[in-house]
């Protein structure tokens, strides 16, 4: 083969290595730096079209409250794994015109004939420092406190945000004092370092960011704030005679001296807020309601996960109850299910999620339940409610979940009441007389023969089987007897107990008597993992490990006395 075939099959084979390259499905999304901003400052606002071969300008639509002004576009192109991405990001400015919470522009873009859509996202903007154009061109440093409302209800969240403006880049963000009181208080991410202008001059911003629950009612006021802020400053080495004269000095040059920077410390102070705090209504009286001594204010969401169906007596059924709110759910740490409707309700400690949602934090608690039916055929679970006061509307409201209904299996029936057998009446002396037959009487009978003749080899068979079971039955008497008194023994210990200690050793105690297990030396999570191997009893087992976690749950916690007597209900019903 010549060379120009070798040459020809080379570049073949070297094509046919080269994997085929291939587009992804495109793609349109919008997004802008900052979801919370003031009147005075602007945000860049970002359409982002993703595997896109070629697209046009984006269509922008709606967004009336804000000016827009294009900043330009930029382009993006990889290959990875013979797939190529090239995406291109339009950017734009967006100034707002007026206070309120407002929609930005969406989007629309045509690749390659087709249309693709992305939908706005909301923007909160506050009116914001207080500053007129002369005070922003002589202001390097400042900042300022906002809430998202002048006047709210008792618990309803009210966003804090606490803010500094540097001309110059800050590394540190110290506020001297962050503690609010009058309110539970959440921190909402992280902080948040971003770049602004205010009336066409540039500040680098920092902001921490809080959900407030006003815990009382009144006017109340939260004070001015101090923050400590280090910047990166801008140095100048002196300029001298020397090198004045013969210009040798680079470091005095403006663009060699902006090269060099220090570390400065900023001290600046936010001005003092004003909140006006409204009492809540009176709470309506309603039957069924889960966790009835706690105010929750905001929109709230309640979830039932898990179906009805049959159920093996002696096992159990799990369901989830989710609670999703704005409002503080911090109080609510158990759902008090009723205990009285054929089945038991045993509780985990809840799980706690919380994310952020249109500007403001939303707590989830995950409760996991299991139902244990204690007799019948079948339970009916009726609907759960949770009552909450709803701000929009400023009335009480009601979230509720469906009704689950499960039937029995192999649960014992109720044993009928024994009919007593009638008593013939009294035989009248005359007919007992005629029922009397005379015996012949031996005289010379000795005992043993006496014995023999009373005691028939049937009866003596019968004497036989029966004396081990009397005695076996002597024994089961005296070993209930026991257990009574040891469970009295405990059930005293347990009322007389004074605190979450006195009750910890009395858990102890049942469970050495209950699983047989030596509780010395043995942590809570020990002690839990040797209960789930060695005890028969499911049903038992996961009372035991659920006092355990109320246990240890009342000792980091911190609970009272209430709590207390509630740990003492449960541990009565087992011991």
């Amino acid at each position: 083969m010549d060379k120009l075939g070798s040459k020809f099959l080379a570049l073949l084979y070297l094509l046919l290595a080269i994997p085929v390259l291939a587009w992804g499905v495109p793609q349109v999304s919008v997004q802008v730096d900052s979801t919370d901003i003031s009147l005075s400052e602007s945000i860049v606002y970002s359409v982002k079209v993703n595997d896109a071969i070629d697209s046009e300008y984006p269509n922008l639509e709606g967004g009336e409250e804000f000016e827009v002004s294009l900043i330009g576009p930029e382009t993006r192109v990889e290959i990875v794994n013979g797939v190529i991405s090239q995406n291109i990001t339009y950017r734009y400015r967006l100034m707002p015109k007026k206070e309120g919470t407002f929609k930005s522009p969406s989007a629309s873009v045509r690749i390659g004939g087709e249309i693709f859509s992305a939908d706005p996202v909301k923007i909160r903007v506050s009116k914001g420092a207080d500053l007129n154009n002369s005070e922003i061109d002589k202001v390097h440093n400042f900042a300022t406190q906002q809430l998202s409302a002048k006047e709210v209800y008792q618990g309803q969240q009210v966003d804090y945000q606490l803010q500094s403006f540097s001309t110059d880049d800050p590394v540190e963000f110290k506020p001297e004092n962050s503690g609010f009181d009058g309110f539970w208080s959440e921190e909402i991410g992280k902080l948040e370092k971003s770049a602004t202008q205010i009336r066409g001059k540039k500040f680098h911003t920092v902001r921490a960011r809080n959900a407030l629950f006003p815990i009382t009612s009144g006017d109340i006021t939260i004070p001015a704030r101090r923050i400590s802020l280090k910047v990166r400053e801008r140095q100048r080495h002196p300029r001298s005679r020397i090198t004045d004269m013969f210009g040798l000095d680079p470091f005095s040059d403006p663009f060699f001296g902006a090269a060099f920077v220090g570390i400065g410390e900023k001290i600046l102070q936010a001005p003092e807020l004003k909140l006006k705090v409204k009492p809540l209504p009176p709470r309506p009286a309603l039957a069924n309601i889960i966790a009835p001594g706690v105010d929750i204010v905001g929109a709230t969401s309640l979830t039932l996960l898990g179906d009805g169906g049959n159920i093996k007596f002696g096992e159990s059924a799990s369901l989830s109850i989710i609670i999703q709110s704005e409002g503080n759910l911090n109080p609510i740490n158990s759902l008090e299910l009723p205990n009285n409707l054929g089945f038991r309700a045993y509780e985990d400690p809840p799980k706690v999620n919380q994310f952020e949602s249109a500007g403001k934090i939303i707590t989830e608690k995950i409760f996991k339940v299991s139902i244990v039916p204690e007799k019948g055929s079948k339970i009916v679970l009726p609907p759960l409610k949770l009552q909450f006061f709803n701000p929009e509307t400023q009335k009480y409201e009601v979230a509720a979940t469906k009704s689950l209904r499960f039937n029995i299996i192999g649960a014992p029936q109720e044993s009928a009441k024994e009919e007593t057998p009638e008593v013939p009446p009294a035989l009248s002396q005359s007919t007992q007389a005629e029922s009397i037959k005379e015996e012949p009487v031996l005289l010379d009978e000795t005992w043993m023969e006496e014995l023999s003749r009373k005691i028939s080899p049937q009866l003596a068979l019968l004497g036989l089987v029966l004396l081990p079971l009397t005695l076996g039955l002597g024994v089961m008497v005296f070993r209930m007897l026991s257990k009574k008194a040891s469970d009295n023994r405990f059930k005293n210990e347990i009322v007389n107990a004074q605190d979450i200690s006195g009750l910890a050793k009395s858990l102890y105690k049942i469970i050495s008597a209950r699983v047989g297990i030596d509780t010395s030396g043995l942590s809570n999570e020990s002690l839990k993992a040797e209960i789930r191997a060695r005890c028969s009893s499911s049903d038992l087992a996961f009372a035991l490990q659920s006092l355990l976690d109320e246990i240890d749950l009342a000792r980091f916690s911190g609970k009272d006395a209430t709590d207390i007597e509630a740990l003492k209900k449960r541990m009565l019903s087992i011991a």
